[in-house]
């Protein structure tokens, strides 16, 4: 007999989606379906969220205290994601904002999810086994089930996993933050949230869920390091017994060349021709010139240091030195503005070349949206 199972996470796919997280939840669930489990899903209502696509039919309300204001909001079931039914947490005061990420009162804004969410669970018909939650913005979850739902006969009995996606974001707030979201200064300790004098979400989520993970065999052990740890590979050191690693998946219905209506023609292993019709028309795309023999390379990622830009920074204006192409896709910080600058403003190899070479603007094409805040999640 499967399990019931609720993944909890800040974006989801088909919903909202900032990064890679939002692939993973939104692609999991339906996967777990496949092998005999119950699943559904939760996230935000943003304004994001196509409510015509959605649909959302409104299944309960819950009012929560947040600090000395009691705070209401609505729980709606989607059923745009086949087979898995999806609850969307609906409060205009903390999801109706231009982003999902980056705004003032974050922590009030995700801490109230967690909360709203047990609070709809303690009524609801259906109640999970397991509460699989992701990053920081659910990470307080297994908090308030091990504190404020310690002895609830409905909500403690279920246990928790936590995934940690990108453990340099950790959500770490001034400690005052505990009071609002209606959480004990007793929590404030070096073997739960305190981090330097400050509260840390994901250090709860760390030291309270039954189960931890993370998305590679090999991260989850770099992580127990001082190099990838980012001050937390003591905590994760402590509880490496309960941290596996597992690897992210595809969703290949989604990501299948075969079968993906937006690329410029198909193809397959055994039928590969319609890889030259594709990156023709990348490079016309991207003002590139077409040339069937030159190597093209492409980059689809968020601009931050720990992607590595920062080495591709320096050894893109040698590669660009060679006769090939470069297309990046990509929005986030300005580190990708200046790797771009490096490598435009590096002068060409003055080596002898049987033939001219196109100019380094003509071989480089940088695809950037203006410059936000780095999503909390990542690939």
């Amino acid at each position: 007999m499967g399990l019931k199972i609720l993944v909890c996470s800040s974006e989801v796919v088909p919903f909202a989606k900032t990064g890679g997280l939002a692939d993973v939840a939104g692609a999991l669930p339906r996967v777990l379906v496949g092998l005999g489990h119950e699943v559904r899903v939760a996230m935000p209502n943003y304004s994001a969220v196509d409510q015509e696509k959605a649909k959302p039919e409104t299944v309960g309300q819950v009012t929560v205290q947040m600090g000395d204001e009691s705070v209401s909001a609505s729980v709606a079931v989607s059923g745009l994601i086949p087979e898995v039914p999806t609850y969307l947490v609906d409060c205009p005061r903390y999801y109706q904002r231009g982003t999902l990420y980056g705004e003032p009162d974050d922590a009030e804004r995700f801490a109230f999810f967690c909360r709203a969410l047990l609070e709809f669970l303690r009524t609801s018909d259906w109640r999970p086994d397991v509460i699989h939650c992701n990053d920081w913005q659910t990470a307080l979850i297994p908090v308030y089930l091990k504190s404020t739902y310690a002895n609830d006969p409905v909500l403690a009995p279920i246990a928790t996993l936590f995934t940690v996606h990108n453990l340099a974001y950790q959500g770490v707030f001034e400690p005052w933050v505990l009071d609002r979201v209606g959480l004990d200064r007793s929590l404030m300790s070096m073997d739960r949230l305190e981090f330097y004098g400050q509260a840390n979400f994901m250090k709860g989520g760390l030291t309270l869920s039954d189960v931890l993970n993370t998305v590679s065999e090999t991260y989850a052990q770099e992580i127990q390091t001082p190099e990838y740890g980012e001050r937390l590979e003591g905590v994760l050191s402590q509880r490496t017994k309960d941290l596996f690693g597992v690897v992210n998946g595809l969703d290949y219905d989604e990501w299948n060349p075969a079968t993906d209506k937006h690329l410029a023609a198909s193809f397959d292993v055994k039928h590969a021709e319609g890889k030259a019709a594709c990156k023709a028309d990348l490079q016309k795309r991207s003002n590139l010139p077409v040339r069937p023999n030159v190597p093209l390379f492409g980059l689809v990622s968020r601009l931050a240091g720990q992607k590595g830009l920062d080495l591709l920074a320096e050894v893109l204006p040698h590669l660009l030195k060679m006769d090939v192409q470069f297309v990046l896709l990509g929005s986030g910080e300005d580190l990708g503005t200046r790797c771009a600058w490096r490598c435009r403003t590096t002068p060409p190899s003055t080596k002898r070349r049987p033939s001219p070479r196109p100019s380094v603007r003509s071989r480089c094409r940088w695809v950037t949206s203006r410059c936000r805040p780095a999503s909390p999640s990542a690939v």
